[in-house]
C-alpha cells in the first residue's frame, strides 16, 4: 500500500435505511482516516480523493456466519452501483459480523499515536457508530487477508470533517477537470497538472486534497497566500527567478544565465558556476543549512547502524513528531509549488469583499500586427 497509484483500501458501511448515514475508513501506508457522512456525494468525494484500489461494504443481505472471506458483490445495491459507476471499482462484501463498533473504537484507542490530537479525536469518534464499524472491518481485513499487524500507538489515525472545507461534488470535479482530463482520463492538462511542481508524495497528496476539498476558512487561505508571496520577495530583491536543486555537496540555487548580470552579481552569491544556459551558486545561509542537514543525516546513519534494534520501543514515542514532520513537508511542498506557479504565470492574489468582480486582460497576438 502506498501513495498515488498505490494500493489503498476503503471500508464503507451504511445504515439499514439507505442514505441516512454512512461510515468510512481508509488506509494506506502513510495514514488511516475515518469519516462519516449522510450523503452519497460525500462518499464519492472521499473515493476520488483517496484513489482506492479496493472498496468493501457490509454484507447486510444474508447471514454470513463467522467466516472471514470476502467476495465481489453480485446483487443490486444503490451504493455499490454508484461506486462502480463513478470509480470503475467493483466493491467486495465483508461479513456483517466484522463490522463491530465497539471493537473499532478500541482499536483506534490502541493503535493511534499518542499526540495532542488523540483525545479530541477519540471523543468525536465515540458517538460515530458507523465510522467505528468501518474501522473494525478495516483492521480485520488488514490482519486476516494481508497478515498485517501493528504496534500499539504506532499509527497516525485522523478523523476527516467537512467543516472548513468546500464541497465539490464528483460531477463538478469531473466537468472542471480538476484532477482528470475528460479526453485522456489522465492528470495531464488539468488544474492539478498546472499547479503541480511538487517533489514529494506527501506534497502530491496535500495538493490533490487542497484541490478537491479546498478550504473555505479565510484565515487558512490568507496564511497560505502570505507564504506564497515570500519565494516572490526573494525574486524582487535579486531581480531574477531562481530554483533550488540538489548536488553532491547539497542544495544550491540555479538561475538562467541570461537573467544574471555577470558584471553586477547580487551580494551574497558564493561558489558561482556558470554555463551557457545556467548560473548556479550558493549562499552563506544555504551552506549552513546544508551542513546542518548533512550532520543530521550522518547522525541518523550512525544511530541506524548501532542502535536500531534497541531503540525500536523508544522510537514509538517519537512517531507523532515524524508524522507531523511528514505533513509539514507536504504543506511546504504545496506552498512552494503555488509560489512558483503564481510568480511564473503572473497570477494575482484574490481580494475578499462583499461582491464578486472578475477582470480579464486580453494580450494581443503579436502575429496579428
Amino acid at each position: 500500500m502506498g501513495g498515488e497509484g498505490g494500493k489503498h483500501a476503503v471500508m464503507i458501511i451504511q445504515s439499514k435505511a439507505p442514505g441516512v448515514e454512512l461510515g468510512i475508513a481508509t488506509f494506506n501506508w502513510d495514514t488511516a482516516r475515518v469519516a462519516d457522512t449522510s450523503l452519497y456525494a460525500r462518499t464519492l468525494q472521499h473515493l476520488h480523493l483517496h484513489f482506492p484500489s479496493e472498496v468493501f461494504v457490509a454484507d447486510n443481505s444474508r447471514s454470513s456466519g463467522s467466516h472471514h472471506s470476502y467476495y465481489k458483490t453480485e446483487w443490486p445495491n444503490k451504493l455499490v452501483e454508484t461506486i462502480q459507476k463513478e470509480t470503475g471499482i467493483k466493491s467486495s462484501y465483508l461479513p456483517r459480523s466484522v463490522w463491530n463498533a465497539e471493537m473499532g473504537y478500541e482499536l483506534v484507542k490502541r493503535y493511534c499515536v499518542e499526540d495532542p490530537y488523540k483525545t479530541p479525536f477519540t471523543m468525536i469518534l465515540s458517538d460515530r457508530y458507523y465510522a467505528q464499524c468501518a474501522v473494525a472491518a478495516l483492521f480485520h481485513w488488514l490482519h486476516v487477508n494481508n497478515d498485517m499487524m501493528f504496534n500499539n500507538a504506532s499509527l497516525k489515525i485522523e478523523y476527516e470533517t467537512v467543516r472548513g472545507q468546500m464541497f465539490i461534488d464528483t460531477e463538478s470535479a469531473r466537468n472542471l477537470e480538476i484532477v482528470q482530463n475528460n479526453l485522456s482520463l489522465k492528470t495531464a492538462n488539468t488544474l492539478h497538472s498546472v499547479l503541480n511542481s511538487c517533489f514529494t508524495p506527501m506534497g502530491l497528496r496535500a495538493l490533490r486534497s487542497s484541490l478537491l476539498q479546498p478550504s473555505n476558512d479565510k484565515n487558512v487561505i490568507n496564511n497560505r497566500l502570505d507564504a506564497v508571496e515570500v519565494r516572490e520577495r526573494v525574486e524582487e530583491e535579486n531581480g531574477f527567478v531562481s530554483k533550488m536543486e540538489w548536488s553532491d555537496s547539497g542544495y544550491r540555487f540555479s538561475v538562467l544565465s541570461d537573467s544574471v548580470d555577470s558584471d553586477n552579481l547580487p551580494p551574497g552569491m558564493l561558489n558561482i558556476q556558470r554555463s551557457k544556459k545556467y548560473c548556479k551558486f550558493t549562499t552563506h545561509e544555504l551552506l549552513k543549512r546544508n551542513a546542518r542537514m548533512q550532520q543530521s543525516q550522518e547522525e541518523v546513519f550512525n544511530m541506524s547502524d548501532k542502535f536500531v534494534s534497541s531503540l525500536c520501543k523508544e522510537l514509538i514515542s517519537y512517531i507523532p513528531s515524524l508524522f507531523a514532520g511528514s505533513e509539514a513537508i507536504g504543506l511546504v511542498d504545496v506552498l512552494t509549488s503555488f509560489a512558483g506557479i503564481s510568480s511564473s504565470q503572473s497570477y494575482c492574489r484574490p481580494k475578499f469583499g462583499n461582491s464578486i468582480e472578475v477582470s480579464l486582460t486580453i494580450v494581443p497576438d503579436a502575429e496579428a500586427d
